[in-house]
C-alpha cells in the first residue's frame, strides 16, 4: 500500500532503508540513518504513513555503520550459544 502510494522508485529511495525498531500498538520508533533522512522522511510522508500504518511516527537515526556492528554482534552471540549448545547449524532467518 505505501509503494502504491509513494511510487516504486520512491519507495526505494526512502522507505526501505527504515528498520522497524519497536511497535507498541500505538507508537512504531522508526530507525533512519541520518537527521537529512528523517527530516525528509517526516516532512514528504510522515503524515501519509501514519495515515496508512495507523499509528505515530517516532524516529531515531542510526547509522549504518552502527546497525552493521550491532547485526554482528548478535550474529555473534548466536554463534557462541551454538557452539556452547554443540550446535552447528545456522538458525538465521
Amino acid at each position: 500500500m505505501i509503494k502504491e502510494a509513494i511510487g516504486e522508485e520512491d519507495f526505494g529511495a526512502w522507505i526501505v532503508p527504515i528498520i522497524v525498531e519497536a511497535d507498541d500498538g500505538e507508537t512504531i520508533k522508526l530507525l533512519v540513518p541520518t537527521k537529512l533522512f528523517e527530516d525528509f522522511i517526516g516532512r514528504n510522508y510522515g503524515a501519509l504513513l501514519e495515515e496508512i500504518l495507523g499509528r505515530k511516527l517516532e524516529f531515531h537515526v542510526q547509522s549504518l555503520a552502527a546497525r552493521g556492528a550491532e547485526r554482528r554482534l548478535r550474529e555473534n552471540d548466536k554463534r557462541q550459544e551454538r557452539e556452547r549448545r554443540g550446535d552447528d547449524r545456522d538458525d538465521e532467518t
